[in-house]
């Protein structure tokens, strides 16, 4: 999550131009686990396709995507059940 935080923050915040994925509350765990507009954005019994990862690997965010090493630590992260810890 503070890795999202860090590089997600800016659109995905109430009143920003993606509000389907809020960061900046106290329910964005939540979020990431159930409420994803087609599906949960982490998938923990099939982390490749977490609708997450696969944007993070495609095209967010638009400025710049993320360090490999980054996606590979969010990666592990939904591979070891995605706690919120």
């Amino acid at each position: 999550l503070p890795i999202l935080v860090s590089n997600c923050h800016s659109c995905h915040e109430i009143g920003k131009v993606f509000p389907g994925l809020i960061l900046s509350t106290d329910k964005a765990y939540n979020q990431l686990l159930f409420d994803g507009t087609n599906a949960p954005y982490v998938n923990t019994n099939d982390p490749e396709a977490s609708k997450l990862y696969f944007k993070l690997n495609r095209d967010m965010p638009p400025f710049g995507l993320l360090q490999s090493n980054e996606i590979a630590k969010i990666l592990k992260w939904i591979q070891d059940g995605a706690k919120n810890d």
